[in-house]
């Protein structure tokens, strides 16, 4: 489990490659910064503000997926 609190990303073969799983896990936990963990807390504390402000959810996709890129 690669933590990033509370963003959690989990790696599993089920059993079937586990080096294939770990190596998998090594690289995704190289990709993700350290600091993630406060972007989505940020981003939960945003929620409320961007729901009263974009009245579709066409419109808040948008503006998470500008925000987030």
């Amino acid at each position: 489990i690669i933590d990033r609190s509370p963003l959690m990303v989990a790696v599993s073969s089920g059993g079937t490659s586990p080096v294939l799983a770990r190596l998998l896990r090594e690289k995704l936990e190289s990709l993700l910064p350290l600091h993630l963990g406060q972007v989505a807390k940020y981003a939960g504390q945003l929620r409320g503000r961007v729901k009263q402000q974009f009245a579709t959810m066409g419109e808040r996709r948008r503006f998470w997926e500008k925000l987030f890129v």
